[in-house]
């Protein structure tokens, strides 16, 4: 039981208080599962504004401009952070993002030690990840990375470096870790 409920209705117990207490903690429950189910559509709706055959944003999904993120066909983003400033991103089709991915294309400029690096301003690259490409819970990918098809990225990897085709990746930073092999009779059709 919810413990609002409990603390307004004295803990829940036998009687007329219990009963109630049940049926608000069944309320305040359906209530979280129709804001996140909200959320989601909100979120989904702004990005299909832009990718009109995306497939689903989740609701923990933040974004800095959508209009500077294309997310191909039959994608999903369960959660995290796409910041596009004045980069793109550019996410490829049948694509699975999990939660906690943060996808950034401006850093801090620190080539110089005779400036303060808060000084130094920002630089912005566009990131692209190609088709067919699975990123896994709390991966980072930094400016500039092109994550070729095919690709798995393994979960808290940070990304800074391009990927090749059909490979998975995963460390800090992403390392090749193995190639994915491929059926070339599935992959012609």
């Amino acid at each position: 039981m919810n413990k609002t409920c409990k603390k307004f209705f004295g803990g829940g117990g036998g009687g007329v208080n219990g009963l109630i207490a049940i049926f608000c903690g069944y309320i305040l429950a359906l209530i979280k599962k129709i804001n996140t189910y909200c959320i989601k559509r909100y979120n989904t709706y702004k990005f299909q504004k832009y990718n009109p055959e995306l497939l689903f944003i989740g609701a923990d999904v933040k974004c800095d401009n959508p209009k500077n993120i294309v997310i191909g066909k039959n994608s999903y983003i369960n959660g995290g952070m796409l910041c596009a400033s004045d980069g793109k991103i550019v996410i490829g089709d049948n694509c699975m993002i999990s939660f906690n991915v943060h996808i950034r294309t401006d850093m801090h400029i620190h080539d110089s030690i005779e400036i303060p690096m808060i000084k130094q301003g920002v630089s912005s690259k566009d990131i692209v990840i190609g088709d067919d490409v699975w990123i896994g819970f709390g991966v980072q990918i930094m400016p500039g990375v092109h994550i070729a098809d095919g690709c798995i990225i393994g979960a808290g990897a940070v990304v800074t470096h391009d990927c090749e085709p059909y490979s998975v990746y995963g460390g800090i930073p992403a390392k090749l870790i193995n190639r994915r092999k491929m059926n070339l009779e599935n992959k012609n059709e």
